[in-house]
């Protein structure tokens, strides 16, 4: 029994060892990340990029045979075509 006693008191130890290194870490994350925002804040603000063109935002012109092809798709009955 003491000897499980002991073995309790080293881990008890060791864990209260690791609980103050990781605050020591979290103090120094803390610090880390004020440093980097005072940073960002004094950064030059970025330049908006040239507006882009759109391509094949133009409009196509028709040639005779696609005029005529959308006649005969519009048209709500067939059409009689002569020659």
């Amino acid at each position: 029994m003491k000897e499980l006693n002991r073995e309790l008191q080293s881990v008890l130890k060791s864990l209260k060892a690791l609980s103050q290194k990781a605050d020591k870490m979290v103090k120094t994350l803390d610090k880390l990340e004020k440093s980097q925002m005072g940073k960002k804040a004094k950064a030059k603000p970025m330049k908006k990029a040239p507006a882009r063109r759109l391509v094949g935002s133009k409009e196509k012109k028709l040639t005779a045979a696609d005029t005529i092809l959308t006649i005969i798709k519009g048209a709500g009955k067939p059409l009689i075509l002569l020659r």
